[in-house]
C-alpha cells in the first residue's frame, strides 16, 4: 500500500512538472519586417526593445518583399511569429493569420523632380522614368495599381523596381523623374527626400476618387510643416492616399508573447504623428483580418492581473495554473453539490417510503389487501430501505469488531 502511494505521488508530481514546463512561455519571438531603412524594420527594432523588458528575445528578419510576410506568418514551417501587412488581404487564403491591431497610416508618397514643373496628375508621368521598391513590396503593389488608373503602365513609362534606399538615391541623383514610397511620414528616408531642394512632394488632388477605386486605400492630409515646421516643409498641406498597417501574428501565439507584443504596440504607436491624433492607434476596429482573442481582451481591460503583478514570465504561469485551480474548484464543488443532492433525495425517498409502509400497515389492520400499484410501491420502498440499511449494518458490525479487538482495525 505504501509503495502504491509513493508511485501515485511520483506520477502526480511528474505530471505537474510537465504541465508547468509546457505552460511556461517561449523566451524568443521571430518578427519579419520590411527592408532595413523602412518603417516596418524601424518598428520591429522598437518592439524588440520593449520585448526585452519582458524577458523575450526578438529575432528580426528583413524582407524587401513585404507582401509575402503574411504568407510566411501563415506557414508554420517558416517559424515567423509577427509580421506586417498593408496590402489587400483575403482572410480565407491565410486562415492561420490573426491581427494584433492596426498601428499606423502609411501614405503612398510620390516625390518628383522639380524640373518636371508642377504635376497636375499622375497622368503626367507617362513617358517618364519612375522608380519604386521591389514588385512584391506593399509600395509597389499600391503604386502600380494607382498608376494604372491614370494609364501609366510599363508600356507607357519606364518603371524600375530596386531596393528602397537605392530607389531614393536614384531619385535624388536625377536618375529618375519620380519615385513612390509607402512609409510613415516620420521615416528618415521620407524626411531626406522632403529636404531635397531638387524634389517636390506630390499632393493627390484626386485622393478621394483614388480611394474609391482602390478600396483598401484611404485618404489623409499632411499639414503644412508636417515634415519640418522650421523649414515650412511641406510649404502647403498635402492630400494623400495610403494604407493602414496591421501587425499580424498566427493563431498559436502564446498568450504571454501576445500580451508582451501588445504592450510594445501601445508604447510605440499611441503618440500623435503628422497624420494621426494621439491615441488613434493601436486600433482593433476594421482590421479586415480576425482579431487575436488576447488583443480583444487587451483592448478592453489591458494585461491580466497576474501579468501586471508578477511580470510576463511568472504571470503567465500563474494565469495558467489559476485556470486549473478554478477548474478543480468547479469540479469539487460540483461533486459536493451532487453528493448533497443525492443525500437529500435519499432522505426524501426514505420519508416517502416510511409513509407508504405506514399506510399499508393501517390498510392491513382494516383488512384491505394491497393493490398492484401499492405492491409495486412497497417493493421499491423495501429496496431503498435495504440499500441504505446495508451501509448502516456494516458500520455497526465494524464498530463491534473494533471493540472486540481494542481498536486494532483502523
Amino acid at each position: 500500500m505504501i509503495r502504491l502511494k509513493a508511485v501515485v505521488v511520483t506520477l502526480c508530481a511528474a505530471a505537474l512538472g510537465l504541465y508547468v514546463v509546457l505552460a511556461l512561455p517561449p523566451r524568443g519571438i521571430v518578427i519579419e519586417a520590411g527592408p532595413v531603412g523602412g518603417t516596418y524594420h524601424a518598428h520591429a527594432t522598437a518592439y524588440a526593445e520593449v520585448l526585452a523588458e519582458h524577458g523575450v528575445t526578438a529575432e528580426l528578419r528583413a524582407n524587401p518583399n513585404s507582401t509575402v510576410i503574411i504568407d510566411n506568418v501563415n506557414d508554420p514551417g517558416r517559424g515567423v511569429d509577427i509580421g506586417f501587412v498593408a496590402q489587400p488581404v483575403d482572410p480565407a487564403a491565410t486562415p492561420r493569420v490573426r491581427s494584433l491591431a492596426k498601428v499606423e497610416f502609411q501614405p503612398l508618397f510620390m516625390f518628383h523632380s522639380i524640373a518636371l514643373g508642377e504635376l497636375v496628375s499622375p497622368v503626367n508621368l507617362r513617358g517618364r522614368r519612375v522608380v519604386m521598391p521591389p514588385e512584391a513590396s506593399a509600395t509597389a503593389v499600391a503604386a502600380i495599381a494607382l498608376l494604372a488608373l491614370y494609364g501609366v503602365t510599363p508600356q507607357t513609362a519606364t518603371i524600375e523596381h530596386v531596393e528602397i534606399t537605392e530607389a531614393a538615391r536614384r531619385l535624388a541623383d536625377g536618375e529618375a523623374d519620380a519615385g513612390f514610397f509607402m512609409l510613415a511620414a516620420e521615416n528618415p528616408l521620407i524626411h531626406a527626400l522632403a529636404r531635397d531642394s531638387d524634389l517636390a512632394a506630390f499632393s493627390y488632388g484626386d485622393a478621394r476618387s483614388i480611394a474609391i477605386n482602390l478600396d483598401y486605400l484611404s485618404t489623409a492630409v499632411l499639414p503644412a510643416g508636417g515634415f519640418d515646421l522650421s523649414l515650412s516643409l511641406p510649404p502647403g498641406s498635402l492630400d494623400l492616399v495610403g494604407a493602414e498597417v496591421n501587425v499580424i501574428t498566427h493563431a498559436d501565439l502564446h498568450p504571454a508573447l501576445a500580451f508582451a507584443m501588445l504592450d510594445a504596440l501601445e508604447r510605440r504607436h499611441q503618440a500623435a504623428t503628422a497624420i494621426a491624433r494621439m491615441g488613434q492607434y493601436p486600433d482593433t476596429v476594421g482590421t479586415r483580418l480576425p482579431i487575436l482573442a488576447e488583443a480583444r481582451d487587451y483592448a478592453q481591460s489591458g494585461r491580466p492581473w497576474s501579468y501586471r503583478l508578477f511580470g510576463t514570465y511568472w504571470g503567465s504561469l500563474i494565469d495558467e495554473v489559476s485556470v486549473v485551480i478554478f477548474g478543480l474548484f468547479v469540479i469539487t464543488q460540483g461533486y459536493r453539490t451532487i453528493k448533497y443532492m443525492l443525500e437529500a433525495l435519499t432522505l426524501m425517498g426514505l420519508w416517502i417510503a416510511g409513509g407508504l409502509i405506514e399506510r399499508q400497515i393501517r390498510a392491513h389492520g382494516q383488512g384491505r389487501n394491497p393493490g398492484r400499484v401499492d405492491g409495486l410501491l412497497m417493493t421499491m420502498s423495501a429496496r431503498l430501505i435495504d440499500r441504505v440499511s446495508v451501509s448502516g449494518r456494516a458500520q455497526a458490525r465494524l464498530e463491534d469488531w473494533r471493540k472486540l479487538t481494542g481498536g486494532a482495525v483502523r
